[in-house]
C-alpha cells in the first residue's frame, strides 16, 4: 500500500497541467506555444513522470501526440482537483462576506421575545444567508449547551462564574413579586424583602436562575422561609400566583412578557415595574427592594443577572458581533452544518 502511495508522491499540479495541455493541444510543441514555455520542459516533466508512475502517458499517432488511457486517468484527476478547489475557493469567499454560515444560541425561558425584538430582527436583514438555530432551556441546561459547544453563544440568567466561559451581563433587570391583583403587594410600587416573611411562597426548582436570584436576595436579609410550593414551569408558578395560592417571582422582562402573552400589557401611566392586566385572573408584578433601596438599587445590585451572553472562551460578546461567531464557525466545521 506504501508503494501505490509513493507512486503520486513528487507529482505536482504543474506537471499534470501540461499533460493536460497536450491532450488539448495535440502535442507537446502546440501545448508548449499555448502555455507560453519551452517544449523541452514539457517533454521533461511529462518523461519524469512517466518513470515515476512507470506507465507511458502520451503516444505519438502520426503526427499527432496522444495520452494513453492512464494519461486520461491522470488528467480527469487533475481536473476534479481543479474543480474542488475553486468550489472550495468559492466557499470561503461566501463565508469571509458572511453569504454563508450557522450560528447556534441557547436560549432561556423567558428571553426569546427581548432576542428576537433586539438582535434577531436586525441580524437576519443584514445577514440572510447565515443559519440562525436556537435551542431553549432552563439556565444549567443553557450554560452545559455552551460548556460542551453545543450552541455558540448562551442567553439565559446569570449563575456563577464558570471559568470555562467568559460571562457579559448587558442588560439589568429588578426582581418582581408576582401576585393576584388583590394582593396587598398589588399596590406596592417596591416591596421590601421582609414582608415576604408572612406569605405563601411560590418558588422555582433549582434549576431556574431567577430561584438563585430569589435566595441571595433572602440570604443578603438574613431571611429564613420556607415555600408553599415548588415548581418546574413559569406558568404554573403564574397561574399559583393569579389565584391567589401565594407569591411567585420572576424577573420583571419575564413578567412583562408573559403578561403580554396571557392577553395584559404594561401601563405606561404607572411605575415601569408595574404591570396591568384587563382580566380576573391578572397578575400585578412588583420590584423588590431591600432597606429602603430604590428599584434602580436592586437594578444595579443584580447586575447582569436578568439577561447574560454567555460564550465559551472563543466566543463574541455581543449580537452585533454574532456574524464574525457564524463565520468563525462555518470556516472551522468545513461546511455548513
Amino acid at each position: 500500500m506504501d508503494d501505490k502511495h509513493d507512486l503520486t508522491d513528487d507529482i505536482g499540479d504543474r506537471s499534470l497541467r501540461y499533460l493536460a495541455e497536450i491532450a488539448a493541444a495535440g502535442g507537446g510543441r502546440m501545448a508548449a506555444e499555448t502555455l507560453g514555455v519551452n517544449p523541452s520542459v514539457i517533454s521533461r516533466q511529462v518523461a519524469a513522470m512517466e518513470r515515476r508512475l512507470r506507465f507511458p502517458l502520451i503516444e505519438r499517432r502520426g503526427r499527432n501526440v496522444v495520452v494513453t488511457e492512464i494519461g486520461q486517468v491522470m488528467i480527469n484527476h487533475y481536473r476534479d482537483n481543479q474543480r474542488r478547489q475553486r468550489d472550495l475557493a468559492a466557499r470561503l469567499e461566501e463565508y469571509r462576506h458572511l453569504r454563508r454560515g450557522r450560528v447556534a444560541l441557547g436560549v432561556g425561558e423567558g428571553f426569546i421575545g427581548n432576542l428576537i425584538a433586539r438582535a434577531l430582527q436586525r441580524f437576519s436583514m443584514t445577514y440572510p444567508d447565515i443559519l440562525v438555530e436556537i435551542r431553549s432551556g432552563p439556565t444549567p441546561a443553557v450554560l452545559a449547551m455552551v460548556r460542551d459547544d453545543t450552541v455558540d453563544i448562551g442567553l439565559c440568567a446569570r449563575s456563577a462564574d464558570d471559568p470555562a466561559m467568559r460571562i457579559h451581563p448587558f442588560a439589568t433587570r429588578p426582581l418582581c413579586a408576582v401576585v393576584a391583583p388583590t394582593h396587598r403587594f398589588a399596590s406596592m410600587t417596591k416591596v421590601p424583602p421582609h414582608e415576604l416573611a408572612g406569605e405563601r411562597l411560590i418558588f422555582m426548582t433549582e434549576a431556574f436562575g431567577v430561584q438563585h436570584f430569589v435566595q441571595s436576595l433572602l440570604d443578603d436579609v438574613r431571611l429564613n422561609v420556607i415555600p408553599a410550593y415548588r415548581v418546574d414551569l413559569f406558568n404554573t408558578a403564574q397561574t399559583l400566583a393569579a389565584a391567589g395560592l401565594g407569591v411567585s417571582f420572576m424577573s420583571s422582562i419575564t413578567a412583562r412578557h408573559r403578561s403580554r402573552r396571557t392577553g395584559g400589557g404594561a401601563d405606561r401611566s404607572s411605575d415601569r415595574n408595574r404591570l396591568r392586566e384587563p382580566d380576573d385572573d391578572a397578575r400585578r408584578a412588583q420590584a423588590l427592594a431591600g432597606g429602603g433601596s430604590s428599584v434602580e438599587a436592586i437594578g444595579a445590585e443584580f447586575s447582569g443577572s436578568e439577561a447574560t451572553l454567555t460564550a465559551d472562551s472563543r466566543g463574541s460578546f455581543s449580537f452585533d458581533k454574532l456574524a464574525f461567531r457564524a463565520a468563525k464557525n462555518a470556516s472551522s466545521s468545513g461546511g455548513l452544518d
